[in-house]
């Protein structure tokens, strides 16, 4: 038996001076992310439409993202990553995605695990797989 998934994406366009606009569309992918105190990790804001191409920026706690610190870089190809994560950048990141058509947006929930939960997560799965 054969299964298929298939995904409608409503897309929005509007005319302006005799050119299309398509409002972005942002692929959303999994909202919550762990990652271990001191390791890198990338968000990343797929657009899966928009006309113009749609500008991407990012926010924290409703704040834009410093770029000015050298642990954080903005790839400009809808990538967000963060060098050596510390236990201060965990939070809500945001991916809003504009162009004149509108703007879609995609929220990230960024955990950042210490050394002492690791070790307590390893720990208690030890423990689960000798029984």
């Amino acid at each position: 038996m054969f299964y298929y998934s298939i995904l409608f994406i409503p897309i929005q366009s509007i005319r302006l001076n005799n050119s299309v606009s398509v409002k972005p569309v942002i692929a959303y992918g999994n909202p919550s992310i762990d990652v271990v105190l001191g390791r890198e990790v990338r968000l990343s804001c797929v657009i899966l439409a928009g006309n113009p191409t749609p500008k991407i920026s990012w926010t924290r706690f409703g704040e834009p993202v410093t770029l000015n610190d050298p642990q954080v870089i903005d790839d400009l190809n809808g990538n967000l990553i963060l060098k050596s994560v510390r236990t201060d950048d965990e939070g809500e990141y945001v991916c809003v995605a504009s162009n004149v058509g509108g703007n879609d947006s995609h929220s990230f929930q960024l955990d950042v695990q210490g050394l002492i939960s690791l070790c307590i997560f390893l720990n208690s799965l030890l423990i689960s797989t000798s029984d």
